[in-house]
Formats: structure tokens, C-alpha cells, sequence
């Protein structure tokens, strides 16, 4: 992929890393300032970088090549799970019922595979 090489990649590897470090600064905060347990800090930084990498994924080719999904799909898709990751992290943090956290991630996780499978649809080769 041409968009995948020289200064422009680099620059979104930036962004990402710029992402990383706010992700940790709140997770710094949040842990000075709040009564919030580990399992809770460690799923506010995931959960922050995985909306990270889920957002910049969108500067990424859209375009599948001949060994899978597209570069941007690729990183939409991770940098969701990533985020549910984080979001379960912090449903455990607080309590929140198993029941209810097993449904958010197959939700989560049922939503990421259907995106995906719409995206991709019309773009096989």
C-alpha cells in the first residue's frame, strides 16, 4: 500500500502515540483523584487507547489486498476490541453484574463482526 510507507505513516504512528499518552494521563489522574481500584485504571487506559487506534484507523487505506482486509478495516476492527476490552475492565472495576458484562462483550463483539462483514461485502476480490 502506498499510504503505508514514508512521512505519512510515521505521522499516524504520532498520532496513535499521542493517543497512548493522554490515555495514560487521565489514567494517572483518575488514579490520584479517585477511589477507583487497578482492574478500573488499567481499563480507563485501554478503553482510551482503543478509541485511539480506532479512530485513526480511518486515516488508513480502505482498500483490501490480495491477503485480507483492508489496512483502515484492520485497525477499526482492533482498536474496537481494544476498547471493549477496556469498557469490560471497567464494568469488573465497578461490580457490574457477570451476566450483564458477558452481554456487553458478545454484543461487542457480535457488533464488530457484523461491521466488518458489511464493510466487506462488496470489496472481495
Amino acid at each position: 500500500m502506498v499510504d503505508n510507507k514514508g512521512s505519512a505513516y510515521r505521522t499516524k504512528g504520532a498520532i496513535l502515540t499521542a493517543f497512548v499518552i493522554v490515555a495514560a494521563a487521565v489514567a494517572l489522574l483518575c488514579a490520584e483523584f479517585t477511589d477507583v481500584d487497578a482492574l478500573g485504571i488499567i481499563g480507563l487506559f485501554v478503553l482510551i487507547a482503543g478509541i485511539g487506534i480506532t479512530a485513526i484507523s480511518f486515516a488508513y487505506s480502505g482498500e483490501p489486498d490480495k491477503f485480507g482486509p483492508s489496512e483502515s478495516d484492520y485497525r477499526l476492527a482492533a482498536g474496537t476490541m481494544v476498547a471493549l476490552a477496556g469498557l469490560v475492565m471497567l464494568m469488573l472495576s465497578f461490580e457490574t453484574s457477570a451476566v450483564i458484562t458477558a452481554a456487553v462483550l458478545l454484543i461487542g463483539i457480535a457488533a464488530v463482526g457484523t461491521t466488518m462483514a458489511f464493510r466487506n461485502s462488496g470489496k472481495s476480490k
